[in-house]
């Protein structure tokens, strides 16, 4: 069952409070051989990230993008994960 043309996708892989980008290690390469692109990052303070978690002040010092190019976002699953928005301050 592999992606073609107009049915590749491009996954977006936000890991979630206490872990990394590894965590996906799994799931990514299920995603590639189906065809489609992957990209899993880690967080400021998270995974291989060397900012300490006093350096993050906002919420927004982590990925917005959802609300910067909501256009280029078709879906966004938060597991186990801070849901980050423009108007709440985090708790």
């Amino acid at each position: 069952m592999e992606a073609t043309g107009d049915q590749q996708k491009h996954f977006v892989l936000v890991h979630g409070a206490c872990l990394g980008a590894w965590s996906w290690f799994k799931l990514i390469p299920l995603l590639e051989a189906a065809g489609h692109r992957v990209s899993a990052f880690d967080l400021s303070a998270s995974g291989t990230d060397t900012k300490v978690i006093q350096q993050v002040t906002t919420l927004s010092d982590y990925t917005m993008a959802m609300e910067k190019f909501p256009e280029k976002i078709a879906v966004a699953v938060f597991l186990t994960a801070f849901m980050p928005d423009s108007v709440h301050k985090p708790s």
